[in-house]
């Protein structure tokens, strides 16, 4: 078994153990060793996560209604088993939060409205005169269509109470019975233009008219599955069935398999079409009416690369037109590069549009091209899907490409490429500092928590305030005040990536306090005159800056005016002493004497 590190736990060891299945993880970092551990072997993981990326992209998964209400079912079920358990439960919170069938005493008809207006599947639990009530029934659907299968067997044809079912849900439709008069036109044409897959379900008389049937289609070229077979004969309805959803060809009788206009319209729609394209007859020859492939082939694999799944190239030779169509389909998905002739997986040009478009189709390039600086280089640093996601392709790269120039290179456009690094023991904190530094800062978005913490984070934002933008990023709000004064104080410029939010007059205090420096980058939008006043009460020493930064010209006049420093000494008596070193040293006019009187 192959599984990542995560899973590996003493319990599951022993499990597999009992069971003669041996797994293979790696090491994990409090792991001594790491026994039989096949480097290459792991990494064909990716086949998994790869069939797993093709199935969503083949398969719609949706949850037709009915499904999602079981669901919704077995959780009122849990919530109503707790609630039974506990004393004092009244009955009607039972039936209310539900879940095991049973009877409930009769409730009124008001009661009973409330009750199905939460919940219409509640209905199921109530006694056989409320599911014959009209006005309760009613409501369950209107809150809940698929409500309507625990109705009686008169109100499932009433036709009040299936238009209201329809209306909630169309695929309500399916537990009105079937010799039901009460359906009419309007009620199928509204379920069906709201679903047109419930045709299934619409009564045989309907199923035959022609504008039922149209609209069905309209709605969902897989409606075609259900029409009669008169109607799947009719060219203009297959036309209409693939135009709307290109997989309704594989409902459409043979004849129109090999009908051109048919098979384009529905490959240009949905390129995964191209499976249900009859290029042979049963014998193995090629249809005469399609002969010409190659237009076919080209606008399903632009749709959807993936369709080159379904084209037989292992006779071909690699002509031009191959060529073309492998290209297209890699340039659409790179993951079709796994279906491309494996001379075609040794071609750099097609090898670098797969990557390009998805970094994984790296893995199934050829052994060579995992050589190849450029073709691992495009890989690397596609970021159409994330960093992260491109990083991932580090792994299939040959060990041989990582001289130092490649991994600053590499760092410089993908600095997510860090957590490919980590692992290796030669990579430590000074390292990853000089690359935070020397290459790019967002480097340290992605290096391990044990290397990223305050002290190292600190250094690296004194060097360049730029690092506390991508901190944000990672940490957010769990960034305590103190660790942003302190980074703010190491680099008075990584202010500007602080949130306005936290710029008050209280914080910016106790930054200058941390560092006078910081009253240069204050903005305008802050009473800079109450936070060097709070700054020197509790700091003396601040004034020394104040005085700086205005014989330079970054701040006001005002701030060495005697009524400032007057103000200054009556908040801290220490400012005293402090004026007369600044007097010492000429910093201050000798008028400034005056004060002391």
């Amino acid at each position: 078994m192959l599984a990542d590190k995560g899973y590996v736990s003493n319990n599951l060891l022993n499990t597999l153990l009992n069971k003669n299945i041996s797994i293979m993880t790696p090491r994990k970092s409090n792991q001594k060793k790491c026994e039989n551990f096949d480097k290459n072997l792991y990494k064909k993981r990716i086949r998994i996560d790869v069939l797993y990326c093709l199935n969503m992209n083949y398969y719609k998964f949706y949850l037709y209604s009915n499904c999602m209400f079981k669901l919704k079912y077995i959780k009122y079920k849990a919530k109503y088993l707790n609630l039974v358990n506990q004393s004092g439960a009244s009955k009607r919170a039972q039936l209310h939060l539900g879940g095991a069938v049973v009877t409930e005493p009769d409730l009124s008809e008001a009661d009973a409205i409330d009750v199905v207006n939460k919940n219409g599947f509640t209905l199921e639990r109530m006694s056989d005169p409320n599911r014959n009530n009209l006005a309760v029934v009613l409501a369950a659907v209107k809150q809940n269509g698929f409500a309507l299968q625990f109705a009686s067997d008169t109100l499932k044809c009433n036709k009040k109470v299936i238009l209201a079912a329809v209306s909630q849900s169309s695929g309500a439709l399916q537990f009105v019975p079937k010799n039901c008069a009460e359906v009419d036109f309007g009620i199928v044409r509204k379920a069906v233009m709201k679903d047109g897959r419930v045709l299934e379900y619409a009564p045989d008389r309907y199923k035959q008219d022609i504008n039922i049937v149209g609209l069905a289609i309209a709605q969902n070229g897989l409606a075609l599955e259900y029409a009669p077979d008169r109607y799947k004969q009719d060219i203009n309805i297959v036309t209409r069935a693939v135009k709307k959803d290109g997989m309704a060809l594989q409902h459409a009788p043979d004849i129109f398999k090999i009908n051109r206009s048919i098979v384009m319209s529905a490959v240009s729609q949905n390129g995964l079409a191209l499976q249900f394209v009859d290029f042979k007859n049963k014998e193995g020859v090629e249809n005469p009416n399609i002969k010409d492939r190659y237009d076919i082939v080209k606008a399903a694999v632009m749709q959807n690369g993936l369709a080159l799944k379904f084209v037989d190239l292992k006779n071909h030779d690699i002509t031009k037109q191959v060529y073309e169509i492998v290209q297209e389909a890699v340039s659409q998905n790179g993951l079709a590069l796994q279906y491309a002739p494996e001379s075609l997986q040794k071609d750099v040009e097609i090898v670098k549009d797969a990557v390009y478009n998805n970094s994984m189709a790296l893995f199934f390039a050829d052994n060579e091209l995992k050589k190849n600086r450029d073709v691992a280089m495009v890989a690397i640093t596609n970021d159409a899907d994330g960093f992260e996601y491109a990083a991932k392709a580090a792994s299939y790269i040959h060990d041989d490409i990582w001289t130092p120039e490649f991994i600053d290179a590499a760092l410089h456009h993908n600095p997510a490429i860090a957590l490919h690094l980590y692992t290796d023991p030669r990579y430590n904190r000074e390292y990853f500092m000089d690359l935070i530094l020397g290459v790019n800062p967002q480097i340290v978005k992605y290096i391990p928590k044990k290397l990223r913490d305050e002290k190292f984070l600190i250094e690296a934002i004194k060097e360049n305030a730029e690092v506390l933008q991508y901190v944000f990023e990672i940490e957010g709000k769990k960034l305590s005040e103190d660790f942003i004064l302190n980074a703010v104080a190491a680099n008075p410029d990584a202010i500007k990536y602080v949130d306005r939010a936290k710029l008050k007059e209280t914080f910016m205090c106790d930054a200058v306090v941390r560092n006078p420096l910081v009253l240069a980058r204050i903005t305008e939008e802050l009473d800079i005159y109450k936070i060097i006043i709070c700054a020197i009460t509790k700091n003396a020493e601040v004034l020394k800056t104040v005085v700086d930064l205005v014989s330079k010209g970054k701040l006001r006049r005002r701030f060495v005016q005697e009524a400032f420093i007057i103000h200054a000494i009556k908040q801290n008596e220490k400012v005293l002493k402090t004026v007369v070193d600044l007097i010492r040293d000429n910093k201050l006019p000798p008028r400034f004497a005056n004060v002391f009187k």
